[in-house]
């Protein structure tokens, strides 16, 4: 069975808490079905960033978009102006840190994760 969200909340008191939750949820999108995806905590995408150093308005550069949908992925869910980030924008953040190879993002059969 896939698991719609993550089972966990993200809390940040170190960069080593971070790579920890990034980590898991890679496994999380790695155990999923992949045609139902569900994109991370709001707060897993601002850690990314943060440890990155990377600035939302950079992130929308490199994945040439409005710095106005990198907020709407990273505003809490409870509010209205929240999106979920696409796959493809995640996968790249993702691979643009470091945490997984090129060669997984496109398989014979689709997404390898």
């Amino acid at each position: 069975m896939s698991e719609l969200r993550a089972a966990y909340r993200v809390t940040y008191a170190d960069n080593r808490s971070i790579k920890r939750a990034i980590g898991r949820e890679v496994k999380r999108l790695g155990a999923s079905e992949p045609s139902i995806y569900v994109g991370p905590e709001p707060e897993l995408i601002l850690a990314l960033l943060k440890l990155q150093d990377w600035t939302q308005t950079e992130v929308a550069g490199v994945l040439r978009v409005d710095v106005s949908a990198v907020r709407r992925w990273c505003a809490d869910r409870e509010q209205t102006q929240f999106r979920q980030i696409p796959f493809a924008a995640w996968w790249l953040l993702l691979h643009r840190a470091g945490v997984v190879p090129a060669d997984s993002l496109v398989s014979s059969n689709g997404p390898a994760y």
